[in-house]
């Protein structure tokens, strides 16, 4: 950062937009009008800051988030202390805003903006923004935004439902409640007192929909479904592994491109890796970890090395999460807590009519070995997603481009690095079988000490393997912006 941009950034630093937190301060009138925490509050003015620093050190036009662009608006309104201290003496130019006209052509502009702002971001601050004020360019494409000013003393504000359904999808609802209305049941609006036979039948039915549309909801809750599928071609090969497969696979990737390159020295007969001389030149992050673990050891067992090594991986996932590929935290929550909720739905009214049954005297076998076999099928549910919709779709396009690497027999000397890397990434230690590297993913077989986090047999496995971190399963508004 040169001289000039960090006396700005230190101008802003000392810039007090919060003041005391009262209702009548800035960060009291932002934090009321979005409903905002106070601490989150702070970390958008923050943000802003950061916004109004880009603006002059970037050198190109920028474009905030829908979030940063609420402080934005509201500073403007403070016109004095905006036009005079903040553009005249702080930034030293003036900021203006830049509505979209609505001419064609305006929201690609705007959009390409956005990412030039989040790319500029990380080059001058050296950190990712994060993702809950700077969304990532798919999520803010499908988020939209139509503001208008509404006085909730007078009205009431309900969030529009935004539940879609296919012509495919309406036609097999239909069709199903159509078979379920088929029968005697419809004689009788309770369904406790329909007869076995007419319950059965309904349960089984009702069933099915509910959890055709609970794993709809758990595919629609994998958020972004979309993005820029060029920007997977600066993906990392250990940020593609942890995509596939989670911490395990992108350990096992390390390790498996590090004997190729070698870097790592391999005995077969002990399972162990020792450092080869030279070994730091030159290397990744992910890479240094691996030396790290194998530390001055004559020999270290292969399976501790990877298990060192998949306990601090957490800067590739917020990765993944900044490029709208992989689920934040809270995401995997809602994607299996609703879905499942909505799911024992139909066990709970089943459970409900064996207890009528009972106390009836009818017999409820039946009955009680749907709902068992109901609870064991929702079970799937609880599975956490890890990958998004945009994961997804990119993951299945690296893999059809990159195939050939999908066995790396045919190379005797066990492929280069990177052909190493791409093959164990994308298709786990199965591409290792016959080569002279298939001593190492033989090595890397054993049951693993830790956990995968990717979690993609949940998803997409794409198999073909048993072992532990080896195959598919890896282990697994019209607001634009400011050109100055």
């Amino acid at each position: 950062m040169e001289d000039g941009q960090q006396q700005l950034l230190n101008r802003l630093d000392t810039l007090d937009l919060a003041g005391d937190g009262g209702r009548s301060s800035f960060s009291g009138k932002l934090s009321k009008q979005n409903r905002w925490s106070h601490s989150f509050t702070l970390r958008v003015i923050e943000e802003y800051k950061r916004f109004a620093f880009l603006s002059v050190a970037a050198g190109h036009p920028v474009s905030p988030s829908d979030i940063v662009d609420q402080a934005w608006h509201l500073h403007l309104m403070y016109t004095e202390d905006y036009w005079t201290h903040f553009c005249g003496e702080v930034l030293g130019k003036r900021l203006h805003h830049q509505p979209s006209k609505g001419e064609p052509g305006e929201h690609a502009k705007f959009d390409d903006w956005y990412r030039r702002t989040l790319e500029s971001y990380e080059r001058l601050f050296g950190t990712a923004p994060p993702t809950d004020i700077w969304p990532v360019p798919a999520a803010k494409q499908m988020a939209g935004h139509d503001h208008v000013r509404v006085d909730r003393q007078t009205h009431w504000i309900i969030r529009k439902p935004r539940l879609r359904i296919s012509p495919l999808q309406g036609a097999a609802i239909t069709v199903s409640l159509f078979a379920v209305g088929c029968t005697d049941a419809v004689a009788s609006v309770n369904p406790m007192d329909w007869s076995g036979p007419d319950f059965l039948h309904f349960y089984v039915w009702a069933f099915g929909i509910n959890f055709a549309l609970c794993l709809w909801l758990r595919f629609l809750l994998k958020l972004p479904a979309k993005g820029d599928m060029q920007q997977i071609t600066k993906l990392d090969p250990y940020a593609v592994a942890y995509l596939n497969g989670g911490k395990q696979l992108a350990a096992n990737t390390a390790i498996a491109g590090m004997v190729s390159a070698r870097r790592l020295a391999f005995d077969p007969a002990k399972k162990t890796l020792t450092e080869e001389p030279g070994a730091t030149a030159t290397i990744r992050p992910i890479e240094k970890r691996v030396l790290t673990a194998v530390g001055a050891y004559t020999g270290r067992a292969v399976h501790q090395v990877r298990s060192s090594v998949a306990l601090s991986l957490e800067s590739i996932e917020d990765e993944l999460v900044q490029r709208g590929l992989y689920l934040t935290r809270n995401q995997q929550v809602l994607a299996v807590a609703i879905p499942f909720a909505a799911s024992m739905i139909m066990p709970s009214v089943g459970i409900g009519k064996i207890f009528v049954g009972m106390s009836r005297g009818r017999p409820v076998e039946y009955l009680i070995l749907l709902c068992f076999l109901s609870v064991l099928l929702n079970l799937f549910l609880l599975l956490k997603p890890t990958r998004s919709r945009y994961g997804d779709l990119a993951l299945g396009m690296m893999k059809e481009k990159n195939s050939r690497y999908r066995n790396l027999r045919l190379n005797p000397d066990g492929g280069p690095e990177e052909e190493v890397l791409l093959g164990v990434a994308l298709f786990g230690l199965t591409a290792l079988n016959g080569s002279p590297l298939s001593d190492v993913g033989l090595a890397l077989v054993p049951p693993p000490s830790i956990a995968s986090s990717g979690g993609s047999c949940s998803s997409s496995c794409s198999g073909g393997s048993s072992c532990g971190g080896g195959g598919g399963c890896g282990g697994g508004g019209g607001c634009g912006g400011c050109s100055g």
